[in-house]
Formats: structure tokens, C-alpha cells, sequence
């Protein structure tokens, strides 16, 4: 088959579903200029000449998890460095970032820790919700959700709508990975069956909880995986039209465990660069448009030059500031990622070409922060950014 740019454009905005072995020859033989010039067409096409940002803080609310995955590396070792946040520890955290940073949205993870009960999740939301009323809480990923749903012997279906019911306004993507069985054996071993993850995701957008859909790489996985990884997004996304936007994230292998296993040694060399990132970026655009609208670079996995650069590769989003975000973050032996101001945001996206806007949780575009003229009158920030 004759692979072209224009092939590929006009395949992705009438909505036709791409074959596996397609979406295989894309991300390992395509012309890197044919796929990302398709990707940006997409793009440009779907949501103009327009790149976003959220501003939001990161909340891990626990470090204690018993899956205790060979992928990661944010679990507590031993009960000294176990630790549990309570309710209004976390409000008067966002409190504190709403009144320094402008934050819009609370982005609220952690472990699978048996001993919290449905009641803590309650008592978190209902503390945010009466301290920083407004800001949108988008919380608990579906392997939190299957996993607190076990130990109370509820459904999911019950667990989200008294979540909902609590204040939570959307689910994140987390928890993903690959959708894949034998892949998730490797890099997560004791999470839930994929399916699950699927099933939960339907479960909140039937109940009216948007949520974001991501997808690990970088790790284990082979073309094939990916694949099919975006074709269960893609279908699932065809019944319910829940997914907000699509997150490929870069796997940092810092100091896991999964750094040392022989598979992930024997193929590092073919993900090792900056390329398989943006052919990762650039598929998700294609085979998922126009059914999710809006791909994310996350800049905390990629870096800030990569993840702008993938901005011209099918990206439209870079994410948010994601002040306090833990997990990557461990994984590269620091605690906390002090996050990235808007203003650089925003500097980021405009030397990418694109008109920067900062957005909602749910894309209500709100305006820019700094506009060009302030940029061309600060030279301190030519100095500071590049």
C-alpha cells in the first residue's frame, strides 16, 4: 500500500478505522516526515493553530500500595516512609496553591492501600469541595476505583456515583499502561485484568464522569501493543464519547525494577530516542482522530523541549503545571516535581508556532496568561527559557 500524508489525513478526519497491521507499519517503517506532517494536518485541522494547558497541583494522597509494580518506583519500601495524608491536610494544600498559582483543577492519585475505606475518599472530596469550591476535581484512576470497590463489596457502578455524589468531577487516566495481558504481567503483575480498566471508564462516562485516557510505553511493549492499546481507546470512545483527551506517556525507567529486566534491556535501543516519542504521538493523533479531539504532550515525562517539539507532531496539549506531581518523579530519585509556571509555559508553546491558551479540565478555553507583547518586552525571559 501507497502511504502518503494526504492518505493518512483524509483516512483520520473520515473516521476510519485504522487496521492493526497499519498502525504496526506507522510506528516502525512510515517516513517520520509523512507521519508527522499527517499528524500535524490532523491536528491543525481539529483544533487550529491553538495549543493548551491546564494549571493544576498534583495530589498523591498516599504512598502505600501493595501492587507494588517492577514499573515503578513511588511505593513506600517499609512503614518509615509510609505515609497517608489526611482530608484537610490536602484542602489547605490546594488552598495554598489556588491562592499562589490560580489553579483550576486538583489532579488527585495514589497507592492501593487496604486500609482506607470508601469514607476517606468521601471525607477527601467533601474537604476540597467545601475549601476551594470551583476547582475541578478530577480524581482516583480506574485501578483505584476496581480496587476500592473490591474491598467494600460494592460495585464500581456505586462506588463512582457516591463520588460523584461527594464532588468528583472526573476520573484520570492513570492506571492503563498497556491494555494488554501479557505485557501487564511484566510491568504490573498484580493489577487488575485490563478489561477492567475499560469496564470502569465505560461505568463513568455512563454515569456522566468524563475521563482522560493514557497509555505507558516506552517499556516492554512492541508495535502490536500499541496497536491494540488505541484500538480498544478508540472503540470504547465510539460508544460513550467520555475520553476527554489521549496521554502517551514516556516510561521513565530511573531506578525501577523493571530498568533490569532482560526484556526491557533487549529492546531499549529501539525507544531510546526521541523519534519512537513523537511516531507514538503522532499514531495516537491519527488513529484516534476525530474521535478524541485533544493528545497531550506530557511534558513531565517527555521534557520541556520534547514535549513542545511534539506540539508540530500531533500534540496539542502540554498537559498542566502539575506543581508537587511524585510519581515520575521518584522514578528519576526525586520527591516532588516543582512543577512549571504558566508564563513558561505559555513561552513554550509560542516557540512552537502556536497561539498558547490555558483551558479547564474539560477544554473551555479561558485565554492566555501573558500575551506576546510581554514576552518582546522581558528580555529576562529570553535568557530564563532558552
Amino acid at each position: 500500500m501507497h502511504i502518503d500524508t494526504e492518505y493518512l489525513v483524509e483516512m483520520s478526519l473520515r473516521d476510519e478505522p485504522y487496521d492493526e497491521s497499519l498502525i504496526v507499519e506507522l510506528l516502525a517503517e512510515t517516513p517520520l516526515h509523512i507521519l508527522l506532517a499527517a499528524a500535524d494536518e490532523v491536528k491543525r485541522r481539529l483544533v487550529g493553530n491553538i495549543a493548551s494547558y491546564v494549571v493544576n497541583v498534583y495530589i498523591a494522597y498516599t504512598n502505600v500500595c501493595i501492587a507494588r509494580c517492577p514499573l515503578c518506583n513511588f511505593y513506600a519500601r517499609n512503614e518509615k516512609e509510609a505515609y497517608v495524608l489526611p482530608p484537610d491536610a490536602v484542602a489547605k494544600t490546594i488552598v495554598e496553591y489556588r491562592q499562589k498559582h490560580g489553579i483550576t483543577e486538583v489532579h488527585i492519585t495514589g497507592g492501593l492501600n487496604p486500609e482506607l475505606r470508601l469514607d476517606y475518599y468521601i471525607s477527601l472530596l467533601h474537604a476540597i469541595r467545601d475549601a476551594a469550591p470551583g476547582v475541578i476535581i478530577k480524581a482516583f484512576t480506574a485501578e483505584e476505583i476496581d480496587f476500592i470497590s473490591r474491598l467494600e463489596g460494592e460495585k464500581p457502578s456505586t462506588i463512582l456515583a457516591e463520588l460523584r455524589e461527594a464532588g468528583l468531577d472526573a476520573l484520570p487516566g492513570g492506571g492503563a499502561e498497556i491494555l494488554d495481558a501479557e505485557v501487564r504481567r511484566i510491568i504490573a503483575p498484580y493489577k487488575s485484568d485490563p478489561t477492567k480498566y475499560l469496564k470502569i471508564h465505560e461505568t463513568a462516562h455512563r454515569l456522566g464522569i468524563r475521563s482522560n485516557a493514557t497509555m505507558l510505553y516506552g517499556h516492554v511493549e512492541e508495535p502490536k501493543h500499541i496497536a491494540r492499546h488505541l484500538l480498544e481507546i478508540y472503540k470504547l470512545q465510539g460508544k460513550t464519547g467520555g475520553f476527554i483527551s489521549f496521554i502517551p506517556l514516556r516510561w521513565n525507567p530511573g531506578n525501577t525494577p523493571l530498568a533490569n529486566n532482560p526484556r526491557y534491556k533487549q529492546l531499549i535501543y529501539s525507544k531510546a530516542s526521541g523519534i519512537y516519542d513523537l511516531r507514538v504521538i503522532a499514531v495516537s493523533r491519527l488513529v484516534l482522530a476525530p474521535r478524541i479531539k485533544h493528545i497531550v504532550a506530557y511534558w513531565v515525562a517527555l521534557g520541556k523541549k520534547l514535549a513542545s517539539l511534539a506540539l508540530r507532531a500531533g500534540a496539542d496539549d502540554m498537559g498542566g503545571t502539575f506543581y508537587n506531581e511524585p510519581v515520575i518523579s521518584s522514578a528519576r530519585g526525586t520527591k516532588r516535581s516543582r512543577g512549571m509556571d504558566p508564563e513558561e509555559i505559555e513561552f513554550l508553546i509560542l516557540q512552537s508556532g502556536f497561539r498558547p491558551q490555558e483551558r479547564d479540565t474539560f477544554y473551555n478555553y479561558l485565554g492566555s496568561r501573558t500575551s506576546i507583547e510581554t514576552w518582546r518586552k522581558t528580555p529576562w525571559v529570553i535568557e530564563r527559557f532558552t
